[in-house]
């Protein structure tokens, strides 16, 4: 899905992060990426739809919340203004990048914190 999104190819990126949301229904970004794809091929329906299913696992979530205002206001929804609400409650702050550079510099820990993947060192008891 994110190749073919990759090249605006949305239709094709939603029909793969389709058959990936079915695959694994308890991941919310896969229904992320659906309600993305979904809403840049034009289908706001599906793509209110997917946000739907998604926030149901993931409340907070910035991007479905976003997915989820722009979609509500493209098909007139009653909710739509509410719904941008909550993503402006949620998104992430404007100046995140800057505070977590700043905190990488004065703290290692921070740094560490931001590699993909935790490193614990182990010593034998």
């Amino acid at each position: 899905a994110d190749a073919a999104a990759g090249v605006w190819q949305w239709a094709e990126a939603a029909r793969d992060a389709r058959r990936a949301a079915v695959a694994s229904p308890a991941d919310d970004r896969a229904w992320a990426r659906l309600a993305r794809a979904e809403l840049s091929a034009g289908r706001a329906d599906s793509a209110l739809a997917a946000a739907a299913r998604g926030l149901a696992l993931a409340p907070r979530s910035a991007e479905l919340l976003l997915v989820q205002a722009i979609a509500a206001a493209r098909v007139g929804h009653p909710a739509a203004d509410a719904a941008l609400a909550a993503y402006l409650a949620h998104r992430p702050r404007d100046d995140a990048p800057a505070l977590r550079a700043r905190c990488a510099a004065r703290d290692p820990r921070c740094a560490r914190e931001r590699v993909p993947a935790h490193v614990h060192s182990a010593s034998p008891p």
